[in-house]
């Protein structure tokens, strides 16, 4: 037989198909069982919220975790613990907070080498966790909410996880990674410019965009991203209220 060579061992043929239908069999394994839904199903749409910083002093993406539980999302809550999320979140059935392990960051004031030569370490212990939780232990979610920045890892992972599970990728805009990345490195440096390259490849695509000033909604125009693109300003939360004369005096 062809898949056979004279002494009945297997020809190379025979060996690379072997291979190509073990390597089909792991993709559809992985894929069945990592990237598809976990648990029983619900009737509430899920949403994932993804902050790649402290829940508890994003004020934004908390506000947009309890927007859309009130509007009928069970939202997976995703991001560091350091403080707590407050009463709203922690109170609410709809949300579930799913917590990320920070890593050791480099202080303020050391070399740029040593924080280079950390900066993968930190990205792949980063990563690993946002696969796990957005890819693994979740039911699949209809939509993925992104705070950017940081953009590394996060924007590729969630559009990874989004393209995966079928999710429409919504980034919200609070600023530009790489221009935050040039703050520490300067704007020319070479490992600045390839965030940038980064950010606007994974950045270009998603279903929609939400910005927090009208130039950045014009710099994302300027990149030419599809989707729709939304100046959403920040608001003061609902307990802030109005000084009376008397607390101004």
């Amino acid at each position: 037989m062809g898949w056979f060579v004279e002494d009945g061992s297997i020809s190379m043929g025979g060996a690379l198909l072997v291979l190509f239908c073990l390597y089909m069999l792991g993709t559809r394994i992985l894929r069945l069982y990592l990237f598809e839904s976990t648990g029983p199903s619900i009737a509430r749409p899920i949403v994932q919220v993804v902050v790649l910083g402290d829940i508890g002093r994003s004020p934004r993406m908390r506000c947009h975790a309890i927007s859309l539980a009130d509007a009928g999302c069970q939202v997976d809550l995703i991001g560091y613990v350091d403080t707590a999320p407050g009463s709203r979140v922690t109170t609410n059935r709809y949300i579930r907070v799913r917590p990320i392990q920070s890593a050791w960051s480099v202080p303020e004031g050391m070399p740029r080498l040593l924080y280079l030569l950390w900066a993968p370490f930190k990205i792949i212990f980063i990563g690993c966790q946002l696969v796990y939780i957005m890819g693994a232990i979740t039911q699949s979610p209809k939509f993925i909410f992104v705070q950017n920045p940081p953009a590394i890892p996060t924007l590729m992972i969630a559009r990874i996880v989004a393209t995966l599970r079928q999710a429409k990728l919504i980034i919200d805009w609070h600023n530009f990674g790489y221009s935050v990345l040039g703050i520490k490195l300067g704007m020319d440096n070479k490992v600045v410019q390839l965030a940038k390259r980064y950010e606007q490849y994974f950045g270009k695509r998603p279903y929609a965009h939400l910005t927090v000033t009208d130039r950045m909604h014009r710099e994302l125009i300027d990149w030419g991203v599809s989707g729709r693109v939304i100046t959403y300003k920040d608001q003061p939360p609902y307990h802030f209220a109005r000084l009376s004369n008397d607390k101004i005096l």
